[in-house]
């Protein structure tokens, strides 16, 4: 019997070993359908991202750079404040925002990404900006050597959403160079069945 067991695992082992790609066991999404629609609508309409030809995104998620020096409980005490005058859907998904960004985590789409964007890993960006600022090449050039037809490096939260799916909330973070960047939270609404980014600002945003 024990004899069998072990046959049996040795061909189990040795079939998963010679399994095409496409049936090898994939990493389970951390983003929803919901998330990948938004951040899918985002990035073409973002005035800061829209212009690249490839859109290169840290596949690590933060919103760090939002509450640096602040506790991440101070931060979402702040944010809430900030929207107790707001709709109840917009509430609802700064809810779900802060949730689901007290960690990070590391981006998997439920399905195929767009072929424009470029999920690069937190290890190579360290990677590649572990050059010195002054020297040749810089981490930059390293960066768009890589990365040809890139404008930037983005990064970006998970998304927050409302239960009806008519308000979104994502921090997005978009850096061009050494002393070139900007990242916010954009709020994005529903209309027609296409998310549309609206004028409406929460938190703080940074400018390099």
């Amino acid at each position: 019997m024990h004899a069998s067991r072990s046959i049996f695992a040795i061909a189990v082992l040795a079939l998963t070993l010679v399994l095409p790609a496409p049936f090898a066991r994939c990493a389970s999404p951390t983003l929803t359908l919901a998330e990948q629609e938004v951040i899918e609508a985002l990035i073409p309409q973002d005035i800061e991202t829209q212009e690249s030809k490839k859109h290169v995104i840290e596949e690590t998620t933060s919103v760090q750079d939002l509450h640096f020096g602040e506790s991440y409980d101070e931060f979402s005490a702040d944010l809430r404040r900030q929207a107790k005058d707001c709709d109840d859907s917009f509430r609802e998904a700064l809810d779900d925002f802060l949730k689901k960004n007290r960690s990070a985590v590391r981006i998997v789409f439920p399905t195929n990404a767009p072929k424009s964007v470029e999920l690069v890993s937190e290890a190579t960006v360290k990677e590649i900006f572990s050059a010195k600022p002054n020297a040749k090449p810089n981490g930059w050039d390293i960066f768009y050597q890589r990365f040809p037809d890139a404008g930037g490096l983005t990064t970006i939260s998970r998304v927050g959403t409302d239960s009806k799916g008519t308000v979104a909330i994502i921090y997005l973070g978009h850096m061009r160079g050494p002393r070139s960047g900007e990242g916010k939270i954009r709020v994005l609404r529903r209309k027609a069945d296409k998310w549309v980014i609206k004028d409406e600002s929460i938190g703080p945003e940074w400018v390099s």
